[in-house]
């Protein structure tokens, strides 16, 4: 090999590795565990929770939202939600016209039992208005009240609704 053909493949070897550098920061600034939201876009997402309640669960007739709207996230809890005992919970979130739906779901494995869990979600990218909140819980009987109330995340950013309900899983089995 000449001075020409071994100068050439040095070039070449650095341009191949600066393409590989690249890629490899492409690729490291693209996984970030931060969620990020553009200006006007909405994300959610449920985070998890302890799970099934055991032992003294605190107001075990009543079956709760609080919320609290702060920077754009509104978090919301809903305490004493109805499950199977055996299963994952979770739900999906869908937003329209000012009207929050939560459609609770569980999956997995399911068992002869119901209990009552604590779920959190988390919405970013809300503007502060007023909203219409609907959960759409799995373990009502007919006739008994829907979770839907409407909050102005203006003038109260935080609050708490609940709903008194006499049968099982929150009447801890009497």
């Amino acid at each position: 090999m000449n001075t020409k053909e071994i100068s050439g493949l040095k070039s070449r070897h650095w341009i191949f590795i600066a393409i590989f550098l690249l890629v490899i920061i492409g690729l490291v600034s693209g996984c970030s565990d931060e969620r990020t939201t553009e200006p006007g876009q909405i994300a959610w997402e449920v985070v998890p929770g302890a799970g099934c309640k055991t032992g003294e669960v605190v107001n075990p007739g009543s079956d709760c939202i609080e919320y609290v709207f702060s920077d754009g996230v509104l978090s919301i809890t809903h305490i004493n939600a109805g499950f199977n005992c055996c299963t994952d919970v979770g739900g999906d979130i869908e937003i329209e016209d000012n009207v929050i739906t939560i459609t609770e779901k569980e999956s997995g494995d399911y068992c002869f039992c119901l209990c009552l869990y604590d779920v959190d979600y988390e919405i970013e990218g809300l503007q502060a208005a007023e909203y219409t909140i609907v959960i759409e819980e799995l373990c009502l009987d007919d006739g008994d009240e829907l979770m839907e109330f409407t909050v102005d995340l203006i003038s109260s950013p935080s609050g708490t609704h609940c709903i008194e309900r006499d049968h099982y899983p929150w009447d801890e089995g009497n």
